[in-house]
């Protein structure tokens, strides 16, 4: 059973027929509307074809395990390794890594910034990135303010503006008390 539909959906998805359209339901922050086109009744797997299916699926799990326990391994050892060295990583802007597609290389930064371990290893899926970090540094200190200066500048004047705009419409008094 598919997970992003609550099992009340589900309920009314089994007892509907063909063609029929169920009324629009609030699934998470969406409207789902569901048609039934057609309905595929269960049908038997074949011996052969199941060992097919679970052996694949055995195969990926080995292969998984042995990339994991290297990956240990490697952190176990990561003293006496040799990394590759690469120019510092900008979580804003940076290339593909060498040996990951622009994907896998988001999300390697991504996790990489997220971690807070000097020594450490980030999963890929089919692969498994053994990291270590020598060197740290604030990028562009310089940029990093102007762009705060920025947003409260623009904050400035939305504000500005605004009041502007209310006083255009609506009649402002002023009361000190004291006087």
């Amino acid at each position: 059973m598919d997970k992003r539909f609550p099992q009340e959906i589900w309920g009314q998805i089994k007892n509907a027929k063909v063609d029929e359209v169920l009324k629009p339901k609030v699934v998470g922050n969406k409207y789902v509307t569901v048609k039934i086109k057609s309905i595929i009744p269960p049908q038997k797997m074949s011996f052969e074809e199941a060992k097919e299916l679970v052996k694949r699926d055995f195969e990926k799990e080995e292969r998984v395990k042995k990339l994991e326990e290297m990956a240990q391994a490697l952190l176990k050892n990561s003293d006496k390794l040799k990394f590759e060295t690469k120019d510092y990583i900008s979580i804003r802007d940076f290339k593909s890594l060498d040996g990951l597609n622009s994907k896998e290389s988001r999300f390697f930064v991504a996790n990489l910034f997220r971690s807070k371990d000097r020594v450490g290893t980030v999963n890929l899926g089919d692969k498994i990135v053994v990291f270590k970090i020598v060197d740290q540094r604030l990028s562009d200190k310089k940029m990093f303010f102007q762009n705060r200066d920025l947003e409260l500048t623009k904050s400035g004047e939305l504000n500005r503006n605004l009041l502007s705009n209310l006083s255009k419409v609506y009649k402002i008094e002023s009361y000190i008390k004291g006087f």
